[in-house]
């Protein structure tokens, strides 16, 4: 006693690559393979797909002239935010910021109030800046520095059509998109707690500038380490992930197939048609 068994398939495989330039930058490789294999005489077919794509910064995000604008620089040094960033680098590098720019006795600690935060000098009250309420300048404007806009999507999927079961459809595809490097337009704060909760060499904390220590007439310090000007513009910022998973069944049948009496008057009947799709 034995059993044979053949299976017949069909396949179908396409790609495309080519390399992308921009004046500006490195020339990126995009790339596209796709493939499609049909079984069982295509009652199954599996499919999927790999693409790299990029998006070249457009003329206005690279070239946009400045121009004068205002902002809150939501100061991650101040007061309101220093303890707002746990697990960062916040505190460590607004203590480290402030003793480059003149006050080498800058600590974290609570002062007489009793509130915690920056102390720029002993006896001090807490750093609290006018600028996390009150509008600085900044100039706005393109960003020749701009890096491509980068996307990776993965598909993969299959379409089940039984013949045991006649007009019965079943279709299953994952999804998976991520996108890197997304050109963007944050807002001041951005880069102002990009730079103190990563690193102080971050291309973020150019986008800046603090005074050190402001003498008074009588030789004593009033104050200082304000952020007093900035930049800010088009950022490759942005970071998108989809992941989704789409399914669909749909059984379609002739009415006349569903009812006992098909004929009447010895002809055939056309009852219409019922298509049920989720």
């Amino acid at each position: 006693q034995g059993a044979y068994r053949r299976i017949q398939a069909r396949g179908e495989s396409d790609s495309v690559s080519e390399m992308l330039g921009n004046a500006l930058s490195d020339s990126v490789p995009t790339y596209s393979a796709g493939a499609t294999l049909a079984m069982f005489d295509e009652q199954l077919v599996v499919r999927g797909n790999y693409t790299r794509s990029v998006r070249q910064p457009s003329i206005v995000e690279l070239f946009s002239p400045f121009a004068a604008a205002r902002g809150l620089t939501g100061d991650p040094c101040d007061v309101t935010n220093i303890n707002d960033a746990p697990g960062t680098n916040r505190q460590a590098n607004c203590i480290a910021d402030a003793q480059a720019l003149g006050f080498p006795q800058a600590t974290v600690g609570t002062d007489s109030a009793g509130d915690t935060g920056l102390i720029l000098a002993p006896g001090d009250l807490v750093f609290n800046t006018p600028s996390v309420i009150a509008s600085i300048p900044l100039l706005a404007g393109g960003n020749p520095n701009l890096n491509f806009e980068i996307a990776k999507s993965r598909t993969a999927g299959f379409t089940l059509q039984p013949n045991a079961v006649p007009g019965l459809v079943f279709r299953a595809d994952w999804i998976d998109i991520t996108i890197k490097d997304q050109i963007a337009q944050p807002s001041f704060t951005f880069f102002t707690e990009t730079c103190f909760d990563t690193s102080l060499t971050a291309p973020e904390c150019e986008n800046f500038e603090r005074v050190g220590p402001q003498p008074a007439t009588d030789g004593s310090v009033i104050g200082g380490y304000d952020i007093v000007e900035g930049t800010t513009g088009f950022g490759n910022t942005g970071f998108i992930e989809l992941q989704a998973l789409q399914a669909q069944i749909r059984y379609g049948f002739d009415v006349a197939d569903a009812v006992e009496f098909i004929k009447l008057g010895g002809g055939e009947n056309d009852w219409g048609n019922v298509s049920i799709q989720t």
